[in-house]
């Protein structure tokens, strides 16, 4: 199974990754924690297969994890400041840390793994967003208005929907109900490539290694996808604000994003493995 299915066992782990992470910060908690169990099943059963011995404990690690854990803990109690996808990220490589120091062969695999998308998660997020937005340019709201803000506009226009863009990142709808809808970072289907690609790598890494074309076609295949996913996403939610208004399109907004990359994502995967 391992062998040849690299492309359907990555989307499976990248979309219920996605779908947990999603649901956890704008949808369900428990449709988040039935994706991170079935998530945590399948990490387990292929590293009975592929999963490492470890014959000693990483003590160290184990410190270094508790630090980051209370370290972004502190930040945020002494900033005073909200919850972020960085620091969901940075606790979930703390954790990943301290459950590397076991000797288990299937936790020390998934922890490995965790701990690897987590970190090559915050290396990208802080190079393409909080870096560049410290020095006064914020690289994701550029992509999200010339990316996805623009683009859905102008289709909805030719499609007859009388919609515009008044500033960057508003999309303004003359709908049943005047609305100006804002696109912020975690509309822009950012989150999602970072994570999609981290996953991707980090499975590459820890637990199988894939030949350097195929993991470049299936990097490549998963960016369109969730390009094109959160491009239709965002079309839909406008579409249904301007005919149902703003409470209507709330309740597809945590969704409608991991179920359309799913019905992308599954369709093209199997097209590589046949």
């Amino acid at each position: 199974m391992i062998g040849y299915r690299h492309e359907l066992i990555i989307s499976i782990v990248v979309i219920l990754l996605i779908s947990a992470f999603i649901e956890f910060l704008y949808g369900s908690y428990v449709l988040g924690a039935i994706f991170l169990t079935f998530l945590i099943l399948i990490l387990a059963f292929i590293s009975k297969e592929t999963g490492i011995e470890c014959q000693r404990r990483y003590l160290h690690l184990a410190i270094i994890g508790v630090a980051i854990i209370v370290s972004v803990f502190v930040y945020n109690r002494m900033l005073k400041s909200n919850w972020g996808n960085l620091d969901v990220m940075a606790i979930l490589l703390g954790f990943s840390l301290i459950l590397m120091s076991s000797t288990n062969r299937e936790i020390f695999t998934i922890a490995r793994f965790t701990a690897c998308m987590s970190l090559l998660f915050v290396i990208s997020f802080s190079a393409l967003y909080s870096i560049p937005h410290t020095f006064g340019f914020p690289l994701p709201y550029y992509y999200g208005h010339y990316m996805v803000t623009l683009p859905v506009t102008i289709i909805l226009r030719k499609l007859g929907l009388n919609v515009d863009v008044p500033s960057m990142r508003i999309i303004r709808v003359n709908g049943v109900e005047p609305l100006n809808l804002k696109i912020e970072l975690s509309c822009f289907g950012w989150y999602s490539l970072l994570l999609s690609l981290s996953t991707i790598l980090a499975y590459n890494l820890t637990i199988k290694k894939i030949k350097k074309r195929k993991l470049m076609v299936i990097l490549s295949i998963v960016s369109i996808t969730v390009y094109l996913a959160n491009l239709l996403r965002i079309a839909i939610l406008v579409t249904v604000a301007y005919f149902y208004g703003l409470e209507i399109m709330m309740m597809f907004h945590a969704h409608t994003g991991w179920i359309l990359f799913a019905v992308i994502l599954i369709p093209l995967m199997y097209f590589i493995v046949k």
